[in-house]
């Protein structure tokens, strides 16, 4: 083994530097199902190496994978990190060859992802650590050896003669200057600042939230409740996983082929196929998309609920009709079914909290309504809601701030004249809107803390 010396601008742990490096690692590629394996071993430099595993050398690994019939690539990753120079155009560029081959792109932090590998990790769709594994160290460093208090000692004398004062910055034999630290501290700032921006595009964070964590490491469990990765899970639990979502894609398959040959034709059971065909086009990937469930525009969702709604409908009734035909065995329309029943099931949830959502905003549109008036229009359907409140007047706003303080009245007789008419008018609207043509309000006594209802006394209209 030989030690690792790399200089320059680095994106690395830096506890790797000096480390012995393996001269002998195996990185080909591996095929596990339908998921093809790209493994990023060891300190990465940007060229072919002879110990060292290189950007230019996983890309032609990533192509391979790329190029087979395999649904998944996992990037399986071991590594501190590595030069700066490649990294970043590296990454971004295997987001692309990925999503242009159309194959989803998970990384697999297989021990260690820091710095470097960690900007390559962030090139997937989804990044899976395990409870013990490290990611982060988010950042960029450059090394500055000074050898001049050892030269003198040892009586040498270096001098370099050179064309500005800034080209002998760097050089072990001439001391470092402050003017020197701060040019490579600028330069190493607006490195950084591309590596921030990199992981913010990728992640889905503000570049500074990466740039706060001080190119901290953390394991799993942390580095997820950083944002870092998305799941704590084991390789052969992210393997079952793709394998689980594999068998289920194989049955879509199935069911969109039979589909596809039902949908040919203008009769009523090739309309009925063809709606639900586009009703599984409008499916998206679960897995992909459950951690970006709460930052959804529930506006905008909404719009979709009916034809949502009339799709799941739609493909229940093609995938039935398949089944009958003979063009779908029953195992694969009950593998359909099911999903069209969950879809129906999100949208019944989504339509639930929409309304919620809307009878919240309608009534306090309205803040002049009485808490009496609320509490009878609770549990009514929104509809109804809107019916009943739409026929009250709205109360006019007081004049003076001493008539705003005042308290209002009550339903109940003999307690004060403040807000009776409002009140009234509430509850007569009320009436007529539930089909009830008088209505009579209960008289009131106190006796100390106890409310005592008496009989009923008749209300006119408007009191």
């Amino acid at each position: 083994m030989k030690q690792l010396m790399l200089t320059g601008l680095l994106a690395i742990d830096p506890s790797a530097l000096g480390e012995p490096v393996p001269e002998v690692v195996d990185r080909s590629n591996e095929r596990i199902g339908d998921v093809a394996i790209v493994k990023i071993r060891g300190p990465l430099d940007r060229h072919a190496s002879a110990s060292l595993d290189s950007y230019d050398a996983i890309a032609a690994r990533f192509d391979e994978a790329c190029e087979s019939d395999a649904r998944t690539i996992v990037l399986r990753i071991h590594s501190p990190g590595g030069v700066v120079f490649g990294c970043f155009d590296g990454a971004r560029d295997l987001r692309a060859r990925a999503d242009k081959s159309g194959k989803r792109l998970i990384a697999f932090v297989d021990g260690q992802a820091c710095s470097a590998a960690y900007a390559y990790a962030c090139a997937a769709h989804m990044i899976v650590a395990p409870m013990a594994s490290v990611v982060g160290s988010i950042g960029v460093l450059d090394v500055r050896v000074d050898q001049s208090a050892l030269d003198k000692a040892m009586g040498l004398r270096f001098e370099y003669v050179t064309s500005g004062a800034l080209k002998s910055y760097g050089h072990a034999h001439v001391p470092v200057t402050d003017a020197e630290i701060a040019a490579k501290q600028e330069i190493v700032n607006s490195m950084a600042a591309v590596f921030f921006g990199l992981v913010a595009d990728m992640r889905g964070k503000p570049a500074k939230h990466f740039q706060g964590l001080q190119a901290k490491v953390m394991h799993g469990p942390e580095a997820k409740a950083a944002g870092l990765v998305d799941r704590v899970q084991t390789f052969d639990e992210l393997l079952a996983s793709l394998a689980s979502q594999g068998a289920t894609m194989s049955k879509y398959a199935e069911a969109r082929a039979a589909l596809e040959e039902a949908a040919k034709g203008d009769d009523e059971e090739a309309k009925r196929a063809q709606r639900a065909l586009a009703a599984m086009d409008e499916e998206k990937d679960e897995s992909a998309e459950s951690e970006d469930d709460e930052e959804k525009d529930e506006s905008a969702e909404s719009e979709d609920d009916e034809e949502k709604d009339e799709s799941a409908a739609s493909a229940a009734t093609a995938a039935t009709a398949a089944v009958s035909s003979g063009t779908v065995s029953a195992s694969t329309a009950g593998g359909l079914a099911a999903r069209v029943n969950e879809l129906g099931a999100e949208v019944a949830q989504l339509k639930r909290s929409n309304e919620s959502s809307e009878r919240r905003t309608f009534l306090a549109s309205r803040p002049d309504l009485s808490k009496d008036l609320l509490k009878v229009l609770d549990g009514k359907p929104l509809a109804e809601v809107k019916a009943i409140v739409n026929a009250i007047p709205k109360a006019k706003a007081p004049k003076h701030a001493a008539s705003a303080a005042t308290v209002g009245g009550t339903r109940g007789e003999g307690q004060g004249d403040a807000g009776g008419e409002t009140a009234g008018t509430e509850f007569d609207a009320v009436d007529a809107a539930m089909g009830v043509r008088a209505l009579a309000s209960i008289g009131t006594k106190r006796e100390g803390d106890t409310v005592i209802l008496g009989a009923p006394v008749a209300r006119k209209k408007g009191a």
